[in-house]
Parts: structure tokens; sequence; C-alpha cells
């Protein structure tokens, strides 16, 4: 299952990696130097989605994630004291 989770990680990487580069030029080209802000935007939406549905992994084997999963956790990673707790 790993296997194919690091799989499917590296395929999604790659693909939007991909998205990046072909739409970027039409966008600097359409929008000029405003295409910039729609960069900024999504980067900056990213660090609370990251802290609100995310949990902390750091120092955690997989089977305590594995554990946590199975568990049926909230949606929202920060309402859970074990998802974000070390």
């Amino acid at each position: 299952m790993r296997t194919k989770g690091a799989a499917l990680g590296a395929a999604t990487n790659w693909i939007f990696n991909f998205m990046v580069v072909e739409i970027t030029p039409i966008g600097i080209q359409k929008l000029g130097w405003k295409f910039y802000i729609i960069w900024i935007v999504l980067n900056a939406a990213m660090v609370p989605t990251v802290c609100l549905f995310h949990p902390e992994t750091a120092g955690r084997t997989l089977e305590d994630m594995n554990d946590y999963y199975r568990g049926n956790p909230p949606v929202m990673a920060c309402l859970n004291e074990d998802a974000i707790s070390r």
C-alpha cells in the first residue's frame, strides 16, 4: 500500500508541475504582473489549509497514523487533540 501511495503522490506532483508550466506563460501573457497575485493568493491559502486539515505527523510511526485514521477523525484536524499533539 505504501508504494501505491508514493506512486500516486509522485504522479500528482508531476501532473501539477506540468499544469503550472503550461498555464504560467499564458497567464503572464494575458494578465501580465497581475497573474502573480493569483499565485500569491493560492500559496497563502495553503498555510491555513495545512494547519486546519492535516494532522501533525512529526515523531509518529506509520502505525500511529493508521490508528489515527481508523478512529474516524474529524475533517478539521485542528479540532482533534490527538491530531495536533505530539
